[in-house]
């Protein structure tokens, strides 16, 4: 039961990523609000499936859950506590896991942060997106926003020669 559980969370989780960043960047292109709130509650929802992914994993490496493959090859009965903790991101599996729960944090906390001061910015994965660029001569370009605040350095082909 727990490995066809876990299975479907990432299932869900990746399926609900998808749209999220379908409808973030049709409210990028479109300037839907809509679109915009629903993929706000689609990055929430993968945050929680993640979670909840990662949560049902650690509970079956602390209950010795054998059936879990995962489990079975990454401990055994004698492993204290602790590394059966940290076992979570031992191998490939649990890394990859542990990532996207961390990628799913970053961006809940992206949308948090900027869906009132910033709308524009963050249904896309590059911060230029839709605003203006000025480059310099020599050196990396700087990323002007409306409100004529620096944001990151954007590097092009054409800065290196």
């Amino acid at each position: 039961m727990t490995p066809e559980l876990g299975y479907a969370l990432t299932v869900g989780a990746l399926v609900l990523a998808l749209y999220g960043a379908g409808a973030a960047a049709m409210s990028g292109l479109k300037g839907r609000a809509d679109l915009q709130r629903s993929s706000e509650r689609a990055a929430i929802g993968v945050w929680l499936l993640i979670t909840a992914s990662m949560l049902l994993l650690v509970y079956a490496f602390l209950s010795f859950d054998f059936s879990v493959r995962y489990v079975a090859n990454n401990t055994n009965r004698g492993t204290p506590f602790y590394y059966r903790i940290t076992a979570l991101w031992g191998a490939l599996e649990g890394s990859i896991i542990l990532w996207a729960w961390m990628l799913s944090l970053y961006t809940l906390i992206m949308v948090g942060r900027y869906r009132r001061t910033q709308p524009q910015l963050y249904p896309w994965s590059r911060p230029s997106a839709g605003m203006g660029e000025r480059r310099s001569k020599g050196g990396a370009g700087i990323v002007i926003t409306r409100r004529k605040k620096a944001a990151m350095p954007s590097i092009t082909a054409s800065d290196h020669g």
